[in-house]
């Protein structure tokens, strides 16, 4: 009997939760402590996971865990049949806006683009969001 499971390499864990690695673009690694791996292997949610990295932010640390579809709903105002392009720190977010959390307490600015061309039958809402870097905080407050 064959099982379907979309399968990747690890799972992260911060705080208990489990995250997509993108969020770690979102956290300096000197805000995180107790890290941990275990090299088992787990299914969850249908993917099956080869090992798990459990790590905890630093007491003190301004984190707060939101989904980028919350984030989304909670800045723009989208009209539900449109195509949703999400950039974090210029890459293309790729995967479940409900499932992908990201630290908005790290992000600097969060850019919006439309990108319509009724010839070819485009009209997209494109998401940039930056993070903080003392080298992007720079070049804003210029």
């Amino acid at each position: 009997m064959q099982t379907d499971f979309l399968q990747k390499s690890t799972a992260y864990f911060v705080n208990g939760m489990l995250v997509d690695e993108s969020m770690f673009r979102t956290i300096k690694p000197a805000q995180l402590q107790n890290i941990k791996i275990e090299k088992d292997v787990v299914e969850l949610d249908g993917t099956l996971y080869q090992r798990k990295i459990y790590s905890t932010v630093k007491e003190g640390v301004d984190f707060k865990l939101i989904s980028i579809r919350e984030l989304i709903k909670k800045h723009v105002e989208i009209i539900e049949k449109r195509h949703l392009v999400v950039l974090l720190d210029v890459e293309i977010v790729n995967g479940d806006y409900d499932k992908i959390n990201i630290n908005e307490n790290a992000l600097l600015r969060l850019i919006i683009k439309d990108l319509k061309n009724p010839k070819e039958g485009l009209d997209v809402k494109i998401i940039e969001l930056l993070t903080k870097t003392t080298e992007k905080i720079k070049k804003v407050n210029q």
